[in-house]
């Protein structure tokens, strides 16, 4: 399947060039969740990525949305219908729009995600066990990797009226029991 011509979307630069620049902008953010959660600075820092992804997303979205696309395409298509989000992802300037949308958003769910599992004091061990894996799936499949730390969440992380760790909780705290 070939690519319609690219043109110009933003600052000269098409969706094709854009594109690299922008996905390749989330990895190192993804490691440092998954590596370095209790650095004081790594969810602050985390926060770079889907504030300069919105940039980018504000700017393309502006460049599409004033674009002259011709008669093939109808920019006007109803979003609330799946005939019309097809019509407009046919577009490769709107597929961009909507890659830009997702990287962000997946971005700042993983970064819920572990300022989550570090507040509710998961050990280091439970964290790269159990939420490093959560937080791939929420890289790469968006909702299936938020679905798997809900569950996790809810069975093991929960806590009582009291704020204090479930029973359930204790025996992933990363500490050896004493009987």
């Amino acid at each position: 399947m070939s690519v319609p011509e690219l043109t110009p979307l933003f600052l000269g630069l098409t969706v094709g060039d854009a594109w690299f620049f922008s996905t390749n902008l989330e990895v190192p953010f993804w490691i440092l969740l998954m590596l370095a959660p209790r650095w004081k600075h790594t969810h602050k820092i985390c926060f770079v990525s889907p504030l300069v992804q919105s940039v980018i997303y504000f700017f393309s979205m502006v460049s599409a949305i004033m674009k002259d696309y011709g008669e093939d395409f109808d920019k006007n298509a109803d979003a609330t219908k799946l005939e019309g989000v097809y019509e407009l992802f046919r577009n490769p300037d709107l597929v961009f729009c909507g890659w830009v949308h997702y990287l962000a958003f997946d971005l700042l769910v993983g970064i819920g995600i572990s300022m989550d599992a570090v507040k509710l004091g998961t050990s280091t061990m439970v964290y790269y066990l159990v939420v490093v894996p959560c937080l791939f799936f929420t890289f790469m499949l968006g909702p299936i990797g938020f679905l798997a730390y809900a569950i996790f969440r809810t069975l093991f992380l929960a806590r009582n009226e009291t704020g204090q760790k479930d029973e359930a909780t204790s025996q992933f705290d990363g500490k050896a029991k004493v009987y």
